[in-house]
C-alpha cells in the first residue's frame, strides 16, 4: 500500500509443514484494515482449508504459550488472549 501497490490475488500452500502465502500485486491503491493486513485480503475472504489449518495452528500455539503466562502478568496474558479471539473471529466469519 505504502509504495504504491494493491493486491489483486493471493493463495495459501503448505509443504512439509510450512505455510507458504503467495500473492500478485499489481500498480494501484488500496486500503486495509489491520485484520486484512494479517491475514491477507483475499484470504480472509476465501478462507481455504489450508488458510483455516494455519490459523487454527495458529491458535493452538497460542494457547500453549498463555499457559506458561503467570497469572499475576495480565499484560502479557491479554495481548495473547486477544490474539486467539481476533484470529476465532477471522475463522468464524461468515461473509
Amino acid at each position: 500500500m505504502e509504495n504504491g501497490f494493491e493486491i489483486i490475488a493471493e493463495s495459501i500452500m503448505t509443504e512439509n509443514g510450512k505455510y507458504y502465502e503467495i500473492m500478485v500485486a499489481e500498480a494501484g491503491h488500496m486500503s486495509l484494515s489491520d485484520k486484512e493486513v494479517r491475514f491477507g485480503p483475499h484470504l480472509m475472504k476465501d478462507q481455504s482449508q489450508v488458510f483455516q489449518l494455519k490459523w487454527q495452528r495458529e491458535i493452538n500455539k497460542l494457547e500453549i504459550a498463555l499457559g506458561f503466562i503467570p497469572l499475576a502478568n495480565q499484560a502479557d496474558r491479554t495481548a495473547i488472549e486477544d490474539k486467539i479471539q481476533t484470529i476465532k473471529e477471522v475463522l468464524n466469519h461468515v461473509s
